[in-house]
């Protein structure tokens, strides 16, 4: 079971997430991003150090991808399509993974994030049971 306090810290500073955390929730945040003090999305630097050439290729391409993506309130979409996504997106977060790929990275947040986003549609669905 995992739960969502709601103050994401790509998007929101330490200080103001931690002290909404506090008053909230009544506890201080020890989470890594916290603890190391991650930058923001927007300060996160797109290349990555870390990588040879043809994984920052990849990377660039799975953005990009990722980027054309849209996820959509259409219940139309059918639940096969997404449990596919959602699976390719789990490969490449695994990908990643194994390239070293270390958060905070844009691209590594983009991917779980799509994916979550993904799974809070796939579980907030509701199925005919005739649907076989």
């Amino acid at each position: 079971v995992y739960d969502n306090y709601g103050f994401p810290f790509d998007f929101m500073e330490r200080t103001k997430r931690r002290a909404q955390l506090k008053e909230k929730y009544c506890f201080d945040c020890d989470c890594i991003a916290c603890t190391e003090n991650w930058p923001l999305y927007d300060e996160l630097e797109l290349t990555r150090p870390d990588l040879d050439d043809e994984s920052q290729q990849n990377l660039s391409e799975m953005i990009d991808n990722l980027t054309n993506l849209r996820i959509v309130p259409d219940q139309s979409v059918h639940i096969t399509k997404l449990k596919d996504t959602i699976a390719e997106l789990n490969a490449m977060i695994i990908l990643l993974d194994e390239k070293g790929v270390k958060m905070p990275c844009p691209g590594l947040i983009k991917v779980i994030t799509t994916r979550n986003q993904l799974l809070l549609r796939l579980a907030n669905r509701s199925q005919s049971l005739n649907y076989m």
